[in-house]
C-alpha cells in the first residue's frame, strides 16, 4: 500500500513507522528501501481486503501520479467494502492489474464497482502485433483461421476472418469465386479444407493467389484508414479479459495506451493507440 491512516489522515510511509490501514484499520509497517517505492505491510501475514494480490513498482508508479485523496479509496457496498486502486473526482474506479486473474474475480470486482471502472492491465503477458490480416502463415493470428466440429463440418474449414472490418465487394466476389461461403452461424466466410487436417500443404492448395492477393490489397487499405489500430493476443493466463464488461487498456511502459477495442475470440482482438500523457491527464485531472 502506498498509503496509511494516522491521526485521521492519510500519510506516506517513512522509515520505521506504523499507521493503520485504510481498510481494516489494522497494524501497517512501513519499508522503506533503496530500489522500491516505500510503502505500507500489514503487521501480519494476512491481508484484510480479500481482493488484495501484491503490488509491484507498477501499481506503486501509476498510484503515484494520482492525489491522494484519489488513491487506495475504501469503497463500501450493502455491507461490504474494498480498496479501489484510483478514484478519480469523477467518481470513476480504476483498477490496476498486473498478474493473471480468474474470470468469476474480474465479474465480482466489476459488479462491485458498477459501471464507472476500467482496467489497466500490464504487457507483461500481452503480445501487440500492428493490424495484419494477410494471408502468408497458418500459425500466426491472421486473416485464415481454422475451425473444425464434427457436428457442422466432416472436415475443417478455413475462415476468412476480417475481424471488425466489412470486405469489399471485390473481395466478396473472389471469395465466393474460389469456393468460399458465407457462413450464417459464423458469419464469416469458410471453405472445406481439402485434408482431413490443416497443414502448410492444405494451405497452399486451398487458398489460391488471387485470394490472398485481394486480402492484402484489403489489408493495406485498412491500416492505412486506421493507422492507430493493432492486434494483440493474449498468453494464455490473460484469455479470461474476453468476458470482461468494462473498458481495458494495456500499459506497454512507452508513450501509448493501448485500448482495446474488440476481442475477436477469448484470445485475439483490436487495441487502439492513446496517446498515454493525455490519458493521465485526462484521469488525474477529472473532475
Amino acid at each position: 500500500m502506498l498509503y496509511a491512516i494516522r491521526n485521521e489522515s492519510k500519510i506516506r510511509a517513512t522509515p520505521n513507522q506504523k499507521a493503520n490501514c485504510i481498510g481494516c484499520n489494522g497494524i501497517v509497517n512501513s519499508f522503506c528501501g533503496e530500489i522500491y517505492n516505500w510503502h505500507w505491510k500489514h503487521d501480519k501475514k494476512d491481508n484484510c481486503d480479500d481482493w488484495f494480490e501484491p503490488e509491484t513498482e507498477w501499481h506503486l508508479n501509476w498510484k503515484q501520479l494520482f492525489d491522494k485523496e484519489n488513491t487506495e479509496v475504501k469503497i463500501s457496498y450493502e455491507k461490504k467494502w474494498h480498496i479501489a486502486d484510483i478514484y478519480t473526482n469523477s467518481k470513476v474506479v480504476i483498477e490496476l492489474q498486473y498478474s493473471s486473474i480468474d474470470k468469476r474475480v474480474i465479474q465480482t470486482r466489476e459488479d462491485f464497482y458498477g459501471e464507472k471502472m476500467f482496467w489497466i492491465l500490464n504487457s507483461k503477458r500481452m503480445n501487440i502485433e500492428p493490424l495484419n490480416l494477410d494471408a502468408y502463415s497458418v500459425h500466426s493470428p491472421l486473416v485464415f483461421t481454422t475451425y473444425f466440429d464434427t457436428k457442422v463440418f466432416v472436415r475443417p474449414v478455413w475462415i476468412a476472418d476480417f475481424w471488425e472490418f466489412e470486405p469489399t465487394e471485390k473481395l466478396k466476389e473472389i471469395l465466393e469465386k474460389n469456393d468460399f461461403i458465407y457462413n450464417t452461424i459464423l458469419k464469416k466466410y469458410v471453405k472445406v479444407s481439402s485434408y482431413q487436417t490443416l497443414r502448410k500443404w492444405g494451405y497452399e492448395d486451398d487458398i489460391k493467389k488471387e485470394v490472398k492477393r485481394e486480402i492484402i490489397l484489403f489489408a493495406r487499405k485498412i491500416m492505412k484508414e486506421n493507422p492507430r489500430l493493432k492486434k494483440f493476443s493474449l498468453w494464455r493466463p490473460q484469455k479470461t479479459w474476453s468476458d470482461s464488461k468494462r473498458n481495458i487498456f494495456i500499459d506497454n511502459s512507452y508513450s501509448r495506451i493501448l485500448w482495446i477495442k474488440s476481442f475477436e475470440n477469448d484470445r485475439y482482438g483490436i487495441v487502439e493507440e492513446v496517446d498515454k500523457q493525455k490519458f493521465i491527464n485526462k484521469y488525474v485531472n477529472a473532475q
